[in-house]
């Protein structure tokens, strides 16, 4: 069948290889910006006069990962050796089993896996890691880790919103008036950090005279276990005033993520694992080209017609 297919377009528009390539090309960029599959038919249809069926774009999905696989291999060496990398993951149906997609990325490369386990860790990663205190990121070796503060605000303002703890406005102020600090000098980061540590103190005082949070049970309140993070991680939390490399937030990582959550809101769900591997493969080229500012359909034609520059992407500069 999908020979008949190729040969169909090959023979109706009678191309070179190259512009057979650029076809291709232009059905994965498609695919990839979650158009569906009928639409898609109908555009090349009334553009190109070809008839192009579901089982065509799958092909060119899978012809697409194939040639991407040593771009997929060397890019997680390069940003697990990066000096700054985010990572975080989510939850995704892929053959009705609940999946996850990880993420591990850097200003200006990305690279998504899926994996059956949650808890599934890389190795072999140096550096600094951005993340949001998921516990098992914290059993990676040879890191420094980065809390995301971006977290510790949602966390806060609930706080101040629903349970009107004082302590939680004045935490929410300092990181907030913090993260607005590009080069902050060696008496304003002392500053910030007496004043943290005060924060932390009277807060824990604060919870220390409360009632249990239920009659027999030494289970915490949320404010009380958000205090013990502050208090025992504050090196982490607040290494973005050290360091200018390191962000304040994860965000990155999230808004890496967010287009996996797009094409599952829309698809539902991925019907096979090599489906949805084939997708991370992709969209992890995808989301590298285009945090690089570079044009997504060149590099997918170039990938098809054999004339990628691997080297020109791993190292932009």
């Amino acid at each position: 069948m999908r020979q008949k297919e190729h040969g169909h377009y090959a023979r109706t528009h009678k191309s070179t290889g190259a512009i057979c390539a650029n076809v291709r090309a232009m059905g994965v960029y498609l695919t990839n910006q979650f158009i569906s599959k009928a639409r898609i038919s109908n555009i090349f249809q009334d553009l190109f006069q070809l008839s192009i069926s579901d089982t065509t774009l799958i092909a060119f999905d899978e012809e697409c990962a194939e040639r991407l696989a040593p771009f997929y291999a060397a890019v997680l060496e390069v940003i697990k050796k990066a000096g700054v990398k985010h990572m975080d993951e989510t939850g995704m149906r892929v053959a009705n089993k609940t999946q996850w997609t990880h993420v591990i990325s850097t200003a200006l490369l990305t690279h998504y896996r899926i994996d059956p386990k949650r808890g599934s860790l890389l190795t072999g990663i140096i550096g600094k890691i951005v993340h949001d205190h998921w516990k098992p990121y914290l059993t990676l070796d040879d890191v420094l880790h980065v809390f995301c503060n971006a977290h510790h605000l949602r966390e806060l303002k609930a706080l101040i919103d629903v349970d009107e703890e004082k302590w939680a406005q004045d935490m929410y102020t300092l990181l907030k008036e913090a993260s607005y600090l590009e080069f902050p000098s060696p008496a304003q980061q002392l500053e910030i950090s007496d004043k943290y540590d005060q924060i932390v103190v009277a807060g824990l005082k604060y919870h220390n005279k409360l009632k249990p949070f239920k009659r027999n049970s030494r289970k915490r309140r949320p404010g009380h276990n958000l205090l013990l993070r502050l208090r025992d991680f504050k090196v982490e939390i607040l290494r973005f005033l050290y360091d200018s490399d390191v962000p304040f937030t994860n965000n990155l990582a999230e808004r890496d993520l967010r287009m996996m959550k797009l094409k599952q809101k829309i698809s539902g769900c991925f019907r096979t694992e090599h489906g949805a591997r084939t997708f991370a493969i992709i969209r992890s080229f995808i989301s590298t080209v285009q945090k690089q500012c570079k044009n997504i359909f060149q590099y997918l034609s170039d990938v098809f017609n054999n004339q990628f520059d691997l080297h020109s992407i791993l190292d932009p500069t």
